[in-house]
């Protein structure tokens, strides 16, 4: 039976990671920092299955600044699986409006 990443709840099929004492005090360490609460999962395990990469995203501390920014301009709940926020999502710009304004202003 597979196991499941405790950072993205996938089953662990490939990229396999196991992470021991030491590596788990490192994860309650990002986790403190990133404020999600899962260094209440952590405390208290002598091994833990994640994909690298998981583990790698979770644990660097540019990923960790950036998802923190990401979370504060949001104002969304702090999650490690955070993603940025795209142009292409945000309002349209309204050039009538804006040329009838600048028009106006000269």
């Amino acid at each position: 039976m597979a196991e499941k990443c405790s950072l993205c709840e996938d089953y662990v099929v490939t990229d396999k990671c196991g992470v021991g004492e030491k590596g788990i005090d490192g994860l309650i360490k990002a986790s403190i920092a990133r404020k999600d609460g899962k260094h209440e999962l952590f405390r208290g395990q002598k091994k833990i299955v994640l994909h690298a990469s998981c583990r790698k995203k979770y644990t660097r501390p540019q990923s960790i600044t950036r998802d923190l920014k990401i979370a504060v301009l949001d104002g969304q709940p702090l999650t490690s699986s955070s993603t940025p926020c795209l142009r292409s999502s945000q309002l349209k710009f309204d050039f009538k409006s804006a040329y009838v304004l600048s028009w106006y202003l000269y």
